[in-house]
């Protein structure tokens, strides 16, 4: 790797990173039950090919068509529990991150970023009676502490 290469690497920027995952969550929780249902799918399809034996002649070079398409499910199932894994370690660090700040900077950060509409601004300004420069204030101490929390970064 060519020196340019690490120090990109080293200019991670958390506030991005934080953003990207507030706005990814619903679709990454929605995703879980998706997996969990392709992966339950390939699991039937897999029980039905193994009671599949009429298939069975090797093709030249290689295994039956019954095989193949049994390895082709394994090689699905296993890509698709390791991609709900990796989902659900993710939304259940996002969880840990809200359930870890308050109430007021959680409305912050849904209507910024979880569950953002036209508008979300002017909503804030009114519903805490605050000015435009307090809500982006609010927005960004929230990011902080949610990333704190989320990470389990202690303060100094």
């Amino acid at each position: 790797m060519r020196q340019k290469d690490c120090q990109e690497v080293e200019k991670l920027n958390w506030k991005k990173e934080a953003e990207n995952d507030l706005r990814c969550y619903m679709k990454r929780k929605a995703s879980l039950n998706n997996l969990r249902d392709q992966i339950l799918t390939l699991r039937l399809e897999q029980e039905s090919i193994k009671a599949c034996t009429a298939d069975s002649d090797p093709v030249k070079g290689g295994g039956s068509k019954t095989e193949d398409r049994w390895i082709d499910n394994i090689v699905k199932t296993k890509r698709l529990s390791l991609a709900y894994s990796a989902t659900r370690r993710i939304v259940a660090l996002i969880e840990k991150g809200l359930d870890g700040i308050t109430e007021v900077q959680k409305d912050f950060l849904t209507e910024f970023y979880i569950d953002r509409h036209d508008g979300h601004v002017e909503r804030l300004m009114e519903k805490y009676h605050i000015e435009t420069s307090q809500v982006y204030r609010i927005k960004d101490e929230a990011l902080y502490y949610f990333t704190v929390t989320m990470y389990g970064i202690m303060e100094c």
